[in-house]
């Protein structure tokens, strides 16, 4: 769906044009950081950063050794360990950025103490004495801090679209408010890639390491042989403007002026528009849409006006969510704000749940028993979820009896004469 082709998107809205293809909104950010490993210096940095994560945390010993040095060089540092740079789970990415970047100078104490301790095994110590060279290199060091800064502006709209209860209204503002800062932010590249590049120089300083770039060539065949001569103007085409461009694409494709739209329609939730003046001209813009689908278009705008004029004489039970407003919709005298109702019913919000009910079907099912069949375990999924529907135990016992009749016929292991 999210690939480079959006192969099954393109085929849906080619029978389908007016079924816009969302991304999952907990998830909309998350394409953008893996697309843009498609640079390959980021793509490096991210996989050395996860390996070196997995480094210490993988072996007691060595996570020991890095706690002694955080202790000693970063008392203040308000991380204990590295964390693990997670594929899926781009927000944690993002902490294990920042905690990376935190405890560099403990990491690198520990890995030259496992690199040159003789107490060490050969297999610790030969990969420890990789991993320091890659971390004390000035492009890892130059390259970390360029995603870490870029990622941190979207940290804000991640937390918003994680949400249990999205605000649809402030979602879409916090986008708008991101691709303006990213904007802005590439219109001054040069300003802000130098403060980024003075803070990599400080710290690979801590190391005795000098600011370099790798040699080119005359003939470019890669996206990195630029012919730049000026090393902090060479990390700016490279990485800052490469990597920048490619989060602002990506944030076009995923949270298009369409899909922003299907955002603004949320207004005609009563709890919203109550509030929101401008309510009314984002239903109108939503319906003018999907006119075709709407029984009475014509009518529109006096339901519009009665739908108004109703929840704000009840405001105190005014509904918050897109399903509560269609139970507490009448569909005799809202016929066409019912339709878009439903249709609203049908823009994916989050796959969260559905990916959450996998982790949590160890509640319902043990690793040691998949040889369960599927009616099983749905039946079990179905008690597990509709928890507040009562269960009658003795018409289950007749079921089950009049279903396996055989089963119901027990013996006496006390009488002896069977």
């Amino acid at each position: 769906m999210a690939g480079r082709l959006c192969g099954v998107a393109a085929l849906i809205l080619k029978d389908f044009p007016e079924a816009p293809y969302i991304h999952c909104y907990s998830h909309q950010l998350n394409p953008c950081v893996a697309k843009a490993c498609a640079i390959p210096s980021i793509r490096d940095m991210m996989d050395h950063v996860r390996i070196v994560s997995d480094f210490f945390n993988n072996s007691p010993k060595r996570l020991e050794d890095l706690s002694t040095k955080i202790v000693e060089l970063c008392p203040t540092s308000s991380f204990q360990k590295t964390i693990n740079v997670c594929r899926t789970r781009w927000i944690e990415r993002i902490d294990g950025h920042e905690a990376f970047i935190e405890l560099y100078p403990a990491i690198i104490a520990s890995l030259t103490c496992i690199k040159e301790n003789e107490t060490w095994n050969y297999q610790s110590s030969s990969d420890a004495s990789a991993y320091v060279t890659i971390c004390c290199s000035f492009k890892f060091i130059i390259t970390l801090i360029i995603v870490r800064k870029l990622l941190g502006y979207t940290r804000p709209l991640t937390k918003t679209l994680q949400k249990v209860d999205q605000d649809f209204s402030k979602a879409r503002d916090d986008v708008e408010i991101l691709k303006n800062t990213l904007l802005s932010i590439r219109s001054f590249i040069e300003i802000s890639h130098s403060e980024w590049y003075k803070e990599a120089v400080t710290i690979a300083a801590t190391n005795y390491t000098l600011p370099s770039k790798p040699r080119t060539c005359r003939q470019q065949t890669q996206c990195g042989n630029h012919q730049v001569d000026d090393i902090s103007e060479y990390y700016r085409v490279t990485c800052s403007i490469s990597f920048l461009d490619h989060i602002l694409t990506q944030l076009d494709s995923l949270f298009s002026l369409e899909n922003l739209t299907l955002l603004d329609s949320f207004a005609i939730i009563p709890s919203n528009l109550i509030s929101d003046k401008k309510w009314r001209k984002k239903v109108k813009e939503f319906a003018h849409t999907y006119n075709n689908d709407l029984p009475e278009p014509s009518y529109l705008y006096a339901e519009l006006d009665m739908w108004e004029v109703y929840w704000k004489n009840h405001s105190e039970t005014a509904p918050k969510t897109i399903s509560d407003s269609l139970q507490k919709c009448d569909g005799n005298t809202f016929p066409n704000i019912s339709t878009i109702l439903r249709i609203l019913c049908t823009v994916p919000v989050t796959t969260c749940i559905c990916e959450r009910s996998l982790s949590a079907l160890k509640r319902i099912k043990t690793s040691l028993r998949n040889s369960m069949t599927d009616d099983r375990l749905n039946g079990i999924s179905m008690l597990h979820i509709h928890r507040d529907v009562e269960i009658n135990l003795n018409i289950v016992v007749d079921e089950f009896a009049t279903a396996f009749p055989q089963r119901m016929e027990f013996k006496n292991i006390l009488n002896s004469d069977e």
